[in-house]
C-alpha cells in the first residue's frame, strides 16, 4: 500500500495516512518531503558584532548592494548601519555615531529606486545613496517602513513632540515622489494619521500588490490609495485572531497574499478575506512551544525559487530569545514542515559588489578588471538565495549538503486488527546517504509508544522489520539530501477479535 506523506502535522488525527508527527531539518516540497540544505559559507566577511537585519537589493545599473544593521555591545544599547563586502563590512551609520536602539532592536528597510531607507524606532529615518547614510531632515522615526506606489509609508511613529510625539498608533506617509520631504501638505500628499479603531500598538505592516497592510498584535487594517487629502483610506480588516507581533513576522508573497503569525494560528490575507494555514496541523503545537516573551524576534523569510514561507522562533525550549527552531510552509502544495536549528536572520541573499578597494579577493590582474570609475561597484549579476547569517556573525547561503533529519510516521494499523508489518520502502525522488527506521507501536491508541527496534539500517532502499501489534510507527533517520514522496507500506492483517 502506497502512502503519500501529507506533510508535518502534529495536531491532525495521527491515524490520518501520510501525517508526519514529528520531525526535524524537513521542508515540504511540491511532491513531498526533503531534507532542509545545509549552510554554505558565502565568502564574505563575518558581522563585527550580532547582527540584528540585512536587506540586499538590486541598483539600476545591475550591481548588487548588501546591507545590515548590528545589534551593538551588550554593554551599551546602540546599534550600526554596515554595506557588505566580499573584503569586510564597510561602516555606512551616520557622522553622529552609534544609534539609539535597544540589543534586541531591528531595523528595516526600503529601498526608493537605488536609494535605502533605514529605521526603527530609537532613531530618526536614515537614507543612503551608496555612501553612509544621513538623517531624513522632517522625518519621524519610525518601527517599521515599506516603498509603495510613489511613496515611503512609516508606521508605529514618534516625531520627537515637534507635533504629533510618539504616538504607536500612527501612519505616516512621505510626499509623493520625494521620500525626503514628510511635512504635511495637501499639495504633496505628505500625510499622517491613526489607526485606533482597535487597541495596541501598530507592529507590522506588509504590501498586498499596490494596497498596504497595518498590522497590531491582535487586529490588522488595510490601505488603499484615495489620493488627497486623505491620500490613504484603511478599513479594519475581519478576524479576531489576525496581527503580527513584530515586523519581520509578516511575509508578503506577491501574487498570493500576506502570510503572518496572529494571536490563535497563521494566517494568510490575499487582499480580501483573512484564511487560516494551521488549523489542525500545526498552530496548536506552534502556540504551545513558542516563547511569548520573545516573540518579537520572529523572522519570516518566503524564498521564492521553492514556494516556501519559514518562520524561524524563539521556543520555551531554549527560553534565551534566540530562534532556535522554523516552520515551513509551501503555498503550491499545501504541506508544513519543521525543524530544530539556531540561526539570527534570514533574508534574500545577492553576491555583494565589488570596488577596487576589494579587487584583490575577485582577481589578481589588472587585465580582468572591467572599465568603471575607482570606487564604483563592479557588476556582479546573480540571483537571490535563500541564506542566514548564523550566531557567530557569518553569511551562509543555505543550499548545501543536508544534515542528519528525520521524520516521524502517524500510526499504520486498524483497531480491532493485529497487523503483521513486513517492510517500509521510501519511495525517493532523491535517495540519501544512508538511512535508519526506529518502529514503535502500541496495542491501544493513547498509551506510551513501546519501541521494538531502535536503529534497523536501510538496506536496498528498504527497512526489513516484521512485527506485530495493532499500530505501528516508523521514525525514519537519513543523513545527506533526501526527498521523500511516501511510502510503500507492506502488511498483513494476522488476526481478527
Amino acid at each position: 500500500m502506497f502512502v503519500p506523506l501529507v506533510g508535518f502535522a502534529p495536531d491532525a488525527d495521527p491515524t490520518q495516512p501520510g501525517v508526519i508527527t514529528d520531525c526535524d531539518l524537513i521542508v515540504p516540497t511540491l511532491r513531498g518531503i526533503k531534507a532542509l540544505p545545509g549552510d554554505v559559507n558565502a565568502g564574505v566577511a563575518t558581522a563585527p558584532s550580532a547582527v540584528s537585519a540585512v536587506y540586499a537589493y538590486k541598483l539600476g545599473d545591475g550591481t548588487n548592494r548588501i546591507v545590515a544593521s548590528t545589534e551593538g555591545s551588550a554593554s551599551a544599547a546602540t546599534s550600526r548601519l554596515y554595506d557588505v563586502t566580499t573584503s569586510g563590512w564597510v561602516d555606512r551609520s551616520s557622522a553622529a555615531g552609534d544609534y539609539t536602539a535597544t540589543a534586541a532592536s531591528r531595523w528595516t528597510f526600503a529601498n526608493y529606486g537605488d536609494d535605502l531607507y533605514a529605521s526603527q524606532k530609537g532613531h530618526q529615518l536614515q537614507v543612503s545613496s551608496g555612501a553612509d547614510f544621513t538623517a531624513v531632515a522632517g522625518a519621524p522615526k519610525a518601527l517599521c517602513i515599506l516603498s509603495v506606489l510613489d511613496f515611503i509609508v512609516a508606521f508605529n511613529t514618534d516625531d520627537d513632540g515637534a507635533t504629533y510625539g510618539n504616538d504607536p498608533n500612527r501612519w505616516w506617509c512621505s510626499a509623493a515622489g520625494d521620500p525626503t520631504s514628510w511635512t504635511p501638505d495637501v499639495a504633496t500628499q505628505a500625510t499622517t494619521g491613526l489607526l485606533t479603531d482597535t487597541p495596541g500598538a501598530i507592529t507590522a505592516a506588509a504590501k498586498v500588490g499596490n494596497q498596504l497592510v497595518a498590522f497590531k498584535e491582535r487586529s490588522a487594517y488595510l490601505g488603499t490609495y484615495i489620493d488627497a487629502p486623505a491620500v490613504w483610506g484603511w478599513t479594519l480588516i475581519p478576524g479576531a485572531g489576525l496581527g503580527a507581533f513584530s515586523p519581520y513576522s509578516v511575509v508578503s508573497v506577491q501574487g498570493v497574499g500576506v502570510m503572518t503569525i496572529g494571536i490563535d494560528n497563521i494566517y494568510m490575507f490575499d487582499g480580501s478575506r483573512a484564511q487560516p494555514l494551521g488549523s489542525n496541523r500545526v498552530a496548536e503545537f506552534l502556540f504551545s512551544d513558542l516563547d511569548y516573551q520573545n516573540a518579537d524576534r520572529i523572522v519570516g523569510y518566503h524564498d521564492q525559487a521553492k514556494s516556501l514561507v519559514y518562520w524561524w522562533y524563539p521556543s520555551k525550549q531554549l527560553p534565551d530569545g534566540s530562534l532556535s527552531r522554523y516552520l515551513a510552509y509551501n503555498y503550491r502544495s499545501d504541506r508544513w514542515g519543521f525543524g530544530r536549528k539556531i540561526t539570527n536572520f534570514v533574508f534574500d541573499y545577492l553576491a555583494p559588489g565589488t570596488t577596487y578597494d576589494s579587487l584583490g579577493d575577485v582577481t589578481s590582474t589588472y587585465d580582468d578588471i572591467p572599465n568603471v570609475s575607482y570606487d564604483e561597484w563592479l557588476a556582479t549579476g546573480g540571483t537571490y538565495q535563500a541564506a542566514k547569517v548564523d550566531v557567530n556573525g557569518v553569511i551562509c547561503t543555505i543550499d548545501g549538503t543536508s544534515q542528519e533529519s528525520y521524520y516521524e510516521t502517524g500510526y499504520l494499523g486498524q483497531d480491532g486488527v493485529i497487523t503483521n508489518l513486513k517492510r517500509v520502502r521510501p519511495r525517493f525522488a532523491v535517495a540519501p546517504d544512508s538511512g535508519d527506521q526506529r518502529h514503535l507501536y502500541v496495542d491501544q491508541l493513547g498509551t506510551a509508544e513501546i519501541t521494538s527496534v531502535a536503529a534497523r539500517p536501510m538496506v536496498d532502499g528498504a527497512f526489513d522489520h516484521v512485527f506485530s501489534a495493532r499500530w505501528h510507527k516508523a521514525r525514519h533517520t537519513y543523513n545527506g539530501n533526501m526527498e521523500v514522496l511516501g511510502l510503500d507500506v507492506e502488511s498483513n492483517p494476522e488476526s481478527l477479535e
